[in-house]
């Protein structure tokens, strides 16, 4: 379906069966929204370590708006990585309107996008 860079260097891939299952079973809010996957990727605000799975990264792309929610939302992906070969693949992903759940707080922060002075 599609594949993205990481700003931590790894090569994300979404396959079509995944893309599929988010939006027609899990998320359906997501149907639209594949460059907002492909943003909270290749330009993530943050990236956690997943309290729920060691193998898992969770990302947080920038706020922005779903149709048909009048509120911003992060876009949140999760992400199943192979930390050796630097490769991932997205298992979901929905929006989400604060920076937490299912995260590593205390020192599983992967990355932050800098700050533009």
């Amino acid at each position: 379906m599609f594949t993205a860079k990481s700003p931590t260097g790894y090569d994300i891939v979404c396959t079509t069966e995944t893309w599929d299952n988010i939006v027609s079973t899990k998320h359906p809010v997501m149907k639209d929204n594949q460059n907002k996957v492909v943003d909270a990727i290749t330009e993530p605000v943050a990236i956690f370590r997943s309290s729920q799975a060691e193998n898992r990264h969770v990302y947080f792309g920038g706020k922005t708006t779903y149709s048909p929610y009048k509120n911003s939302f992060f876009t949140k992906v999760v992400v199943e990585v192979d930390e050796n070969n630097k490769t991932g693949e997205i298992k979901s992903s929905w929006p989400q309107m604060q920076i937490a759940g299912g995260i590593v707080e205390d020192g599983g922060l992967l990355y932050v996008k800098p700050k533009i002075r």
